[in-house]
Parts: structure tokens; sequence; C-alpha cells
């Protein structure tokens, strides 16, 4: 496990990341979305929940988003950090209690509590093999967004649409010195030593 955990702490390093690079005002918004992507991650078997909930308090507390002890903003980023690492979803929960949904009631009628599925790890991907899945996804988004930007741009936008590559104009050749031919100076270096 002591091998796991740095790994995984080094995984969700982009989070913080992200939020530095974030404007002010977008923080909340990004922590969010990522913990809510890190929660699919943590309920396939991907990461534990323990590291995950440690790692999003660090970046919440690192980032100023907790604010002081029991004020709402402590509330909502504490119900954001228990939503991510919950290991069954809400959707889920609300399906095997047979609630619809909507009226909190069940379907049959009877109160029945839900208990919560056990989510197994991934015994088919080896911890190598997991983390080559999520290389994988990373360079794919990379890619993506390396596609983007080239199709915003006149100049790289022929690599993906089939157009022609646009014509470059290229500098002209620069004239070409004049020089006096040898035989000139060696006749006028030879006049000069008759006289």
């Amino acid at each position: 496990m002591d091998m796991v955990m740095p790994r995984t702490i080094d995984r969700l390093s982009y989070i913080a990341r992200d939020l530095s690079l974030a404007p002010a005002g977008e923080k909340l918004g990004i922590f969010v979305e990522r913990a809510t992507a890190i929660g699919g991650l943590v309920r396939g078997g991907f990461f534990t929940p323990e590291v995950v909930e440690q790692k999003l308090w660090d970046v919440a507390r690192a980032h100023k988003l907790v604010g002081l002890p029991g004020s709402a903003a402590e509330q909502h980023i504490s119900a954001v950090i228990e939503t991510a690492v919950a290991l069954v979803d809400d959707g889920d929960r609300d399906d095997e209690a047979g609630n619809d949904g909507s009226t909190g009631t069940t379907t049959n009628g009877n109160a029945a509590q839900a208990t919560p599925a056990l989510v197994t790890p991934c015994e088919t991907l080896s911890p190598e093999e997991i983390a080559d899945e999520i290389e994988r996804i990373i360079y794919l988004r990379a890619a993506a967004a390396v596609e983007q930007l080239e199709l915003a741009d006149p100049r790289d936008r022929w690599r993906h649409t089939g157009e022609q590559p646009p014509r470059t104009i290229e500098p002209a050749p620069e004239a070409a010195r004049h020089h006096t031919p040898r035989s000139t100076v060696d006749a006028f270096f030879l006049r000069r030593q008759s006289q």
C-alpha cells in the first residue's frame, strides 16, 4: 500500500495545477468538476477513497476554497468531497432502494434502507496497466486540445481539413554581389607595376 499512495497522490496533482491556472472566480467550479471526475475513478476502483479525500481537502485548503470552520463554504466543499469519494453513486442508491428519484418514497411503498454496494477494485488490470490507461487518456485529451488549437489557426488548419497548405512567401534571394573578374584585377596590377 505504501507504494500505491505516492503514485496516487502524484496522479492527482493535476487538480492543484488546474486550480492554480484558473481565474479566481472559476476555481470553485473547476474544483467541483475535477472532484466529480475523480469520483468516477474512485468508484471504478482506480483510486482509494481515503487518499483522494485527503488530496481534495489539501487542494481546497491550498486554494482557499474552504473558508472558516463551520462556514457554508466549508460545508459545500465537504459535500463535494463526500460525493466524490462515495463508493456508490447517488443514482445507484436510488435504484437499489427502489426510489423513483423524485418523491423520496420507494416504488413498492416500503421505506427500505439501501445497502451500499461493494465496489471491487479493478481485478483485471494491474497498477501498471491502470497507470498506462490514465496516461493514454491524458495523451488523447492533449492531442484533442492541440487539434482544436490548430483548427483555430488558419496557418495550421490544413493539417486536419484536407485543404492545401497556405502558400508561404519565400524571401527573395540576395542579389549577387558584383565581383571584379580576376583577369581585370591582374591586368590592373600588371599595368601598375610596369609604370
